[in-house]
């Protein structure tokens, strides 16, 4: 098989597994929602696993936009576009990864009782 096609496959199930993610976070920031906003004083955990995860829909939001041009451009070989996937994959998932662990941190403070 091709390496280019490889690489369009992986493109394509990278943004399969983004939609995914954006429709499980806004989920999670929409359920939440109602109780950031219904104390003035909430957790400051709780907020921040909310930016982390609305930064997290905004980069795969972005990535799953410009896929689409990234796969146009395969043949022309450019490794810039693959650094910059790669970078987009990186801050998503970073964001992510952030945004469970502040609110796993907040789950921990609410079971011990702070």
């Amino acid at each position: 098989m091709d390496p280019k096609d490889l690489l369009k496959d992986s493109y394509g199930q990278l943004q399969e597994w983004s939609k995914w993610l954006l429709t499980i976070e806004a989920a999670i920031c929409a359920a939440l929602w109602p109780k950031l906003t219904a104390t003035p004083n909430g957790s400051f955990f709780l907020y921040l696993g909310w930016i982390f995860f609305v930064g997290s829909i905004l980069t795969a939001s972005v990535f799953v936009v410009l896929l689409a041009f990234f796969v146009q451009r395969l043949h022309h070989e450019n490794t810039r576009d693959n650094l910059f996937v790669k970078l987009l994959v990186v801050v998503e998932y970073g964001f992510f990864i952030l945004g469970v662990l502040s609110f796993f941190i907040r789950l921990t403070m609410v079971q011990v009782g702070l």
